[in-house]
């Protein structure tokens, strides 16, 4: 089973590359349901695996399990995807991770002489000529992370593929059940990024003193999946350089040339990719070793391929495509790439069809066509003392860099302060709110909270009554009971939770359990945005404001203020301005808007308490009206800890 969001690293801003990867991998380290660990024992109780991934265009989160505990990889997929934490410790370790590897990459003249190519064929306005630094990686905060996973982790924006011994009828209800709760919601277009003239010199030398091999790199612009010279494209590749018998290793060996891994390489994205071709030789022979590349390319470019290569290609690559339907999991990979790219099944039944439609002539012109050298690029990573005097005896035009230096400028993240003027104007509309509550000191005097009341919950069109109380003993003890009356002869059902510090409990008609680690995140936002504090938390300096349009509510003016928690979510606060008493509070958790009303004030030891509220989230809206209010009284402690 695999869920596929279509975001990858070209969704990135410049300013934070290495984001996709950052929160891709953090998706398996804690949910508003399980930690890490805990996810691991639950995906291992059914000898399953769950992974997760990005690519340049995608990203993915994979679990395979016998087909027995399908359930189990829909559940934990849907999790991971929809409710993850991010957890702040988790980020940190995965992001020193990911800065271990930008400066190993500093050690590996492969992979620079790669993104230099890539740099040079794209240029610095385009996604693929971009690369993740450590500055663009410690630049990544978690709002950052949280944000990146809205926009673009919605129902909308993936697919789910799930291949296996299962049915249909068994397969709906399980996966009904699992994501039927992920709420649509709008996803932001996908940036596009025009490909930009070709740079003067286009010869590339990354100076890497005391190196005994060059990397060699020669690069073109390619083309997308769609493109009609596709498969022959796949055949031209494949005799030019990707098997050890192609031409390019070939001609060298032939040549004598004291050359490593040649090969040739294109992208299959839905967007317009990179043609490759590399090859390593030792520095006192890189030049002519390009040349020979060179040479070798144009001949296919010029002459195309005989019918045996043809034959010998399109046998090769058909054989290792049908090595792609050997066991479920790459059955999924097959189909998540067909899908990603709009094609739908039928390319997968139909792709040995056209394939063996190719001929020498579509391929020689198909390779005539893109291997046009005077557009391409060559990077050269090596002993510039070596390799100088070699390009200048050829008279060639060339760059040169070192190989400490930074593949572009550095990126600033778009300025996002708000205006001193305006965060003013917003901290006068919080202590006004405030004032209008029943003023600071009576809102610090508070000790405890203890409300009670009843109303009526309706999920999906069906209304149930509800009893809910709720006790909270400042500054971290909670307990929430809900009693829900469904229609008919359904008994009620009882759902409490608890926390006491930084341990937290939930008991439901399943049972009883800890809540874990990680969850209690959530919980703790739920006390931060406690209505009868939330001001007070909100006034604090070190909480991020800023006024928003005022909004009418039941026709009359609100003025409107944005809070940025600090567990990474806004709250969108809305004041009467008659009465500056809190109206509506709107925040957005895991793609589902939360809205919170409240009216029918009334005085309840000096503070005004709204004793209607109408909470709207997904498909559920509850209205309670509250028929007790206790403001510090006394409370039991043992009602925090678990039965």
């Amino acid at each position: 089973m695999q869920l596929v969001v279509r975001a990858g690293k070209r969704n990135e801003p410049k300013a934070r590359l290495g984001l996709a990867e950052l929160t891709s991998n953090l998706l398996v380290k804690g949910t508003a349901r399980r930690n890490a660990a805990a996810l691991v024992k639950a995906i291992e109780a059914v000898a399953g695996t769950i992974a997760v991934d990005v690519s340049y265009e995608a990203a993915f989160a994979s679990c395979s399990a016998l087909a027995r505990n399908l359930g189990t990889c829909a559940s934990l997929l849907s999790e991971i995807v929809t409710v993850p934490t991010f957890p702040a410790k988790e980020l940190e370790d995965m992001r020193a991770a990911l800065v271990a590897g930008v400066r190993s990459r500093a050690k590996n003249p492969r992979q620079w002489a790669n993104l230099h190519l890539q740099h040079l064929l794209w240029g610095d306005n385009h996604v693929r000529g971009w690369a993740e630094t450590e500055g663009s990686l410690a630049s990544i905060t978690r709002d950052d992370v949280v944000t990146w996973h809205k926009t673009w982790f919605t129902p909308g924006n993936a697919m789910l593929v799930v291949a296996g011994d299962v049915e249909l009828a068994q397969l709906r209800p399980q996966l009904e059940r699992a994501f039927g709760l992920w709420r649509k919601s709008v996803t932001a277009p996908a940036p596009k990024y025009p490909a930009p003239a070709l740079p003067p010199v286009r010869v590339r030398l990354v100076d890497q003193p005391g190196a005994a091999l060059t990397q060699l790199r020669v690069g073109l612009r390619g083309i997308s999946h769609d493109d009609p010279r596709f498969f022959e494209s796949l055949v031209w590749n494949h005799a030019l350089g990707a098997s050890g018998a192609a031409r390019l290793p070939r001609a060298l060996r032939a040549a004598g040339a004291a050359v490593t891994a040649a090969e040739s390489t294109f992208d299959r994205n839905a967007d317009q990719g990179s043609i490759v071709i590399s090859a390593a030789a030792r520095s006192s022979e890189a030049l002519a070793a390009v040349q020979l590349l060179l040479a070798e390319t144009s001949k296919v470019a010029k002459e195309g391929l005989t019918v045996a290569e043809v034959a010998a290609a399109i046998t090769a690559i058909s054989g290792s495509y049908l090595t792609r339907f050997e066991s479920a999991a790459d059955l999924t990979s097959s189909l998540v790439g067909a899908e990603l790219h709009g094609f739908g099944e039928q390319y997968l039944q139909n792709f040995g069809v056209r394939l063996a439609q190719v001929t020498p002539a579509s391929a020689k012109e198909a390779a005539e066509q893109l291997l046009d050298l005077n557009r391409s690029v060559v990077v050269l990573v090596g002993d510039a003392k070596d390799l100088e005097p070699q390009l200048t005896k050829l008279g060639w035009r060339f760059e040169k860099v070192k190989i400490t230096d930074a593949l572009s400028p550095a990126t600033e993240a778009p300025a996002t302060d708000v205006p001193p003027a305006q965060v003013a104007a917003a901290r006068k509309t919080i202590e006004a709110a405030i004032k209008a509550k029943g003023g600071e000191a009576r809102l610090r005097a508070i000790k405890a909270l203890h409300l009670a009341g009843g109303g009526q919950t309706v999920i999906d069109n069906t209304p149930m009554q509800v009893q809910i109380r709720r006790w909270f003993v400042l500054p971290d003890r909670l307990r929430v009971d809900v009693e829900i009356d469904p229609p008919g002869d359904d008994p009620p059902a009882t759902i409490q939770i608890g926390v006491d510090g930084d341990t937290g409990w939930q008991r439901s008609p399943e049972g009883l359990q800890d809540i874990p680690a990680d969850a209690l995140s959530s919980v703790e936002f739920e006390r931060w945005r406690e209505p009868e504090l939330v001001l007070l938390e909100a006034r604090a300096a070190s909480v991020p404001l800023a006024p928003l349009p005022e909004v009418s509510i039941d026709g009359k003016p609100h003025t409107v203020v944005r809070v940025s928690s600090p567990f990474g979510i806004d709250l969108i606060l809305a004041f009467d301005k008659q009465t500056m008493l809190l109206r509506r509070m709107t925040y957005t958790i895991a793609d589902e808007t939360n809205v919170d009303e409240f009216s029918g004030y009334r005085d309840i030891g000096g503070i005004k308490v709204a004793h209607k509220r109408v909470s709207t989230a997904g498909g559920r809206t509850t209205t309670v009206e509250l028929s007790k209010v206790e403001i510090s009284p006394k409370i039991d402690l043992s009602i925090f800890k678990r039965p």
